[in-house]
């Protein structure tokens, strides 16, 4: 699970910004967010199952998405990809000062009831410095590395004793300077802890666009072809009142599979919607089937896709966050598929978006430390706040008028359009 994200000069982020899932200390007036909102863990540990981030456009809300996405790349490809650096690490360019500096980078999570913390400061060309941490009953070091200095637990990283032993000969210096540590112990080293780590890493939390379709439907359709999978995607389907009885899909390569297929014909499928028809007499007549692709409409194109994502969270756990989390979906959808996570059948699943929704903006739904805001300075920097921030909230009410009036900040401040358009007569 996810504990917390930090980041700091990167892209409009410049100072160090924070996505926190603690949970705050704010009693909530109604009971059922206190029971099911929230994980309890050991030594009063308590955290969000559900987190919204809202903003005005342009204000950096998806830098925060983006930033996390940057730093699993980077987890994942460090070794394999020599200039994953180079594409990746993109500093607040809008002061001179931050131009050269580095990026940083660090993660909270929980697993398997222990707490680690890793991250890592580097700039487009090298990793500055790097570290790892545990905790159980107190917080222990792993490693820790800056430049070209390295020091490791003997007695609970073992595998570190690895790097250290490179790391004495100054010809391979250069060449680590641009990998991970964690990455090169787990994926050349084959190191047990850093393997499981950096596998948890690039596995559990997964982010989703709610605007890229093309990945999210191949995902769909690979996703269907195990049939105990398609029913429950039909069934979340069907429970979004999309009006569909079933879904399935024809692979047009199906007997071809024990030939050898050129890789863009390696899968063809065509996936339908199946729907009941009726007859002249408003009776019941038979079924029609849908192209999902060409025939159904965005939103249960959408809906289809998420499914798998919203279905595999929920029952293998992680962390899927999702941008434009509301694109396409009617409100009362999105609130749903909230409420689902929020609700006491979620037993390790957690739900990070970013959203323009406001109905979901409500007292009954999400607690004040649920609701995260993204605004942007005068100096063009991005700033992130809980709305447990705020004092004199009440939460017998909905936040959204108190949102849409201002008082949260996180709103575009809008020019009257309609003088552009305005004949000049004097």
């Amino acid at each position: 699970m996810l504990i917390e994200f930090s980041v700091g000069n990167y892209k409009s982020i410049k100072d160090l910004e924070t996505l926190t899932m603690h949970a705050s200390n704010l009693q909530a007036k109604y009971p059922h967010l206190e029971q099911d909102n929230l994980f309890l863990g050991k030594d009063d540990l308590r955290l969000l199952k559900s987190k919204a981030i809202y903003g005005a456009n342009a204000s950096g809300k998806s830098n925060i998405y983006k930033a996390l996405e940057t730093f699993i790349k980077i987890v994942a490809n460090s070794v394999n990809r020599e200039k994953i650096l180079r594409w990746e690490i993109i500093p607040f360019r809008l002061n001179k000062a931050t131009q050269s500096e580095p990026t940083f980078f660090q993660i909270q999570f929980l697993k398997d009831d222990i707490t680690y913390r890793y991250g890592f400061v580097a700039d487009s060309e090298s990793i500055h410095s790097e570290w790892l941490f545990k905790k159980v009953e107190r917080e222990t070091l792993l490693f820790t590395r800056v430049e070209e200095e390295f020091e490791y637990n003997k007695t609970q990283f073992a595998e570190g004793g690895i790097i250290s032993e490179i790391l004495k000969e100054s010809n391979e210096n250069k060449t680590l300077t641009s990998y991970l540590l964690l990455t090169f112990i787990a994926k050349v080293m084959k190191g047990k802890i850093s393997n499981e780590l950096v596998d948890f890493i690039t596995k559990n939390f997964v982010l989703v666009s709610g605007l890229d379709s093309e990945r999210n439907k191949k995902n769909a359709e690979d996703f269907i072809e195990n049939e105990e999978n398609k029913k429950i995607l039909v069934d979340l389907v069907k429970a979004a009142d999309m009006g569909i009885s079933d879904v399935d899909y024809i692979d047009f390569n199906e007997d071809k599979k024990n030939e050898k297929l050129n890789k863009k014909d390696e899968k063809e499928i065509y996936v339908f919607a199946v729907k009941q028809s009726f007859n002249e007499d408003n009776k019941k007549s038979g079924i029609e089937i849908m192209s999902m692709s060409g025939e159904e409409s965005k939103g249960t194109q959408k809906m289809f896709e998420l499914a798998p994502y919203i279905i595999n969270c929920m029952n293998n756990g992680g962390v899927l966050f999702i941008d434009e989390f509301d694109s396409r979906f009617h409100s009362l959808l999105t609130k749903k598929i909230v409420e689902l996570f929020n609700s006491e059948s979620n037993k390790k699943g957690q739900l990070v978006f970013i959203t323009h929704d406001t109905n979901l903006l409500s007292s009954e739904l999400l607690r004040r430390d649920q609701i995260s805001f993204a605004s942007r300075d005068k100096f063009g920097a991005s700033h992130f706040y809980s709305l447990a921030e705020f004092k004199g909230v009440r939460s017998s009410k909905s936040y959204e008028n108190d949102y849409i009036h201002g008082k949260f900040g996180a709103i575009p401040s809008l020019n009257d359009f309609e003088e552009l358009f305005l004949e000049d007569n004097g």
